[in-house]
């Protein structure tokens, strides 16, 4: 980094080291607290973003998105009310430790997505990119259509 550069970002100690977090996937709030921690300078997310952004950086789904999520989702649509409760969906199943009110706000739009005995399909190209549709018998199981179809 150049030296005005270096002035810009001199709460953030070791730069190198947010790099490769971003890079790996950590959230922000994650980036944030581990920089708290290690050297008891508090950052906002909105810091961590504006520096990534800076330096031309875009975070990695984590894989068990990957594992858990069978299409790449757009980030547009990741922020949708469906996005946010299939990351919360992918979170659970890999274990991670979710507050109370959102676990059971996944629950129960899970529950009514199966009552209405409908899967979720991915088409990027359609406003707000989720949509339902009804399971066909012994072709969709579980949460999605198959995105091969």
């Amino acid at each position: 980094m150049t030296s005005p550069e270096a002035s810009r970002w001199r709460k953030i100690k070791n730069p190198e080291e947010m790099t490769q977090q971003i890079l790996d996937g950590y959230t922000y709030a994650e980036i944030a607290r581990m920089h708290q921690q290690k050297f008891g300078i508090t950052l906002s997310r909105a810091a961590i973003e504006y520096f990534a952004r800076a330096n031309g950086l875009k975070r990695r789904r984590p894989a068990e998105h990957y594992e858990a999520i069978p299409w790449y989702i757009k980030s547009q649509h990741s922020s949708t009310q469906t996005g946010q409760r299939l990351m919360t969906w992918s979170k659970l199943i890999a274990g991670e430790e979710l507050p109370p009110l959102v676990v059971q706000d996944f629950h129960a739009w899970n529950i009514a997505r199966l009552q209405a005995g409908s899967v979720i399909h991915y088409d990027p190209r359609v406003e707000g990119g989720f949509i339902f549709v009804k399971a066909r018998p012994g072709k969709d199981r579980g949460m999605f259509r198959d995105p091969d179809d």
